[in-house]
């Protein structure tokens, strides 16, 4: 990438919420699939604010961002490409649990022992926001190969039995599809 990305550029937000040697992530509700938390940026929000409220309203944690690891951006990601700040942060009040039903289950892994379902994407940025790295600009290609326009309308269609479950997961988490 030649040029950095500014914050109004952003489309979204995603938090590393590290704890001794773990990271938190949660499983999807929609798609069988682990992923850190995080969401859109809401108009009028920095993205500090959006990781902070992406990660109440998702797990129901009060966070306290370490810093900016760096900007993560898929260009071929429907429908104008995805450009998503990461956070580093520390749990510093709340419960654990699934609060806006995005999550099916919530829980801490060891950053040695991440689970065969996390996106593949967002293993480079666990990598970065444990190793304390910050500032970075990150491009993380990702082969979009699917009639639907966008991540809504692509679940919509596993749904209806229009696009595998397995075949997206598979491709989400860069496991080799079956059949």
């Amino acid at each position: 990438m030649t040029t950095a990305t500014r914050d109004s550029e952003l489309t979204g937000v995603n938090v590393a919420v590290l704890s001794e040697g773990r990271v938190l992530l949660m499983l999807r509700s929609e798609l069988p699939v682990h992923c850190l938390p995080g969401g859109r940026i809401e108009p009028g929000e920095t993205p500090e604010q959006a990781a902070v409220r992406e990660v109440a309203e998702e797990t129901g944690l009060e966070v306290e961002l370490e810093g900016r690891v760096g900007v993560y951006v898929r260009e071929q990601w429907r429908p104008h490409g995805d450009r998503v700040a990461v956070f580093a942060a520390r749990a510093v009040g709340g419960a654990l649990r699934a609060v806006d039903g995005e999550a099916a289950q919530l829980g801490y892994f060891a950053l040695g022992a991440l689970p065969n379902t996390l996106v593949y994407w967002h293993r480079q940025r666990i990598a970065d926001a444990a190793a304390g790295v910050r500032g970075v600009e990150r491009e993380q290609p990702f082969e979009w190969r699917y009639a639907a326009a966008s991540y809504r309308e692509l679940v919509e269609a596993v749904e209806r039995g229009e696009v595998s479950a397995a075949a997206l997961v598979a491709d989400f988490t860069g496991q080799p599809r079956q059949g």
